[in-house]
């Protein structure tokens, strides 16, 4: 009997960095073995010693599930390193798109196309004479840096995704039932990414407000360093709901759950703005159902604000929902955070093949190291026949 293949999906967050190991079942389903995360120094003025930390990290992930050196990876790159546009393109067939998205590229991204790496797709059928289309993009040196981080670290790139369309593949694999529109809500280390999925299409948006938004605004509060309030919000933060709620006993805690509240009303200010803007311009529903999901909803009454604000049902992300866990006690460290899977999910499911969104942001080295890989067996057996011959 075959060995089963090992799957292995990188997310690269803003502030930790996980790493998942899948196994392939014989109905085609997903096994998780084992998964494994690292945080990332918070304060982002260290941002420019990231390569150095994503390194070092993907060391010690791949260390830790024992992954073998150079193994394959699916990546996920975090959504607000990557500029994302959706756009209606007319075209009688999608050939029609695809022979004018490059220059459609041109005029969207904000850089050179030269020295960028971009891919589109097409989601969904034709709507009246326009097709809905993504367009996603990266500067390449940038690109190429986050690469080569991962390879000092000991493993492969084989697909370079984007953290929204990772869920948006995830949400269709644990959800297929859902109909209507449904809202996904991922709260970030820096920012909140807002996943439209309707039906075939999916529209995403990006906002600045996150965990580092709290954390900031606890460190005013109390005068304290970033990395103390930090702490302090992991530890002893929550969501105050106000109006006829009790407030926390504890002042620190009431003045903190005081301070959160604030965030996050912010937060749902511009979430209230981004649904009225997906109904008017891109002629989307209104969301039926919320989804939470990123490390900052894990603070206590996060779903009861949200239903509260945006009165629609609210529940956390399941993307383990129709996934087999191996081990039993992994099961039970991911009960409460399986929300943070997400993005490794909606990787590994890109191994099996037929997801909907495809998105592939492969840089030039990649390619080539790729295209080598595909004709070295043909180039050892023409160098074998040439010996042969001679």
């Amino acid at each position: 009997m075959a060995k089963p293949i090992r799957i292995f999906s990188l997310n690269l967050g803003m502030q930790t960095i996980c790493l998942s190991e899948f196994q392939q079942l014989e109905n085609n389903g997903l096994c998780l073995i084992g998964i494994h995360t690292v945080g990332l120094i918070s304060d982002p003025s260290a941002d420019a010693a990231r390569p150095v930390q994503i390194e070092a990290a993907v060391k010690g992930c791949r260390e830790a599930l024992k992954a073998p050196l150079n193994a394959l990876v699916n990546v996920c790159l975090p959504s607000q390193s990557v500029f994302t546009r959706f756009v209606r393109l007319p075209g009688a067939t999608a050939d029609d798109v695809t022979s004018i998205i490059g220059f459609e590229a041109q005029q969207n991204v904000p850089f050179p196309i030269e020295e960028v790496v971009w891919d589109h797709q097409i989601m969904g059928h034709q709507r009246g004479e326009t097709w809905d289309v993504v367009l996603v993009a990266m500067k390449a040196d940038q690109l190429t840096e986050i690469i080569d981080a991962i390879g000092r670290g000991g493993l492969k790139a084989r697909t370079i995704d984007v953290a929204p369309m990772a869920l948006f593949n995830a949400f269709r694999y644990s959800y297929p039932e859902a109909t209507g529109c449904s809202l996904v809500v991922d709260i970030g280390a820096r920012t909140t990414n807002l996943l439209f999925i309707e039906g075939e299409r999916a529209f995403s948006r990006s906002i600045p407000v996150g965990g580092s938004t709290i954390s900031a605004a606890v460190a005013k509060e109390f005068g304290q360093d970033i990395t103390l309030a930090e702490r302090l919000k992991i530890e002893r933060g929550l969501v105050g709901l106000g109006g006829a709620y009790a407030e926390a006993e504890d002042p620190m805690e009431a003045r903190i759950a005081k301070v959160i509240r604030n965030s996050m009303t912010r937060l749902h200010a511009e979430v209230a703005r981004s649904i009225s803007y997906y109904r008017t311009s891109q002629s989307g529903s209104q969301p039926v159902r919320v989804y939470l999901c990123g490390g900052t909803v894990s603070l206590p009454y996060m779903p009861e604000f949200f239903t509260e604000k945006l009165q629609s049902p609210v529940e956390f992300f399941n993307p383990l929902k129709n996934i087999v866990v191996a081990d039993e006690n992994t099961a039970k460290e991911l009960s409460n955070k399986a929300h943070t899977c997400g993005e490794g999910v909606g990787l590994a499911l890109r191994f099996l093949g037929n997801t909907p969104l495809e998105i592939n942001l492969r840089p030039p080295s990649v390619l080539r190291e790729q295209d080598l890989a595909r004709r070295k067996p043909f180039l050892v057996l023409a160098s074998v026949c040439l010996l042969l011959s001679l």
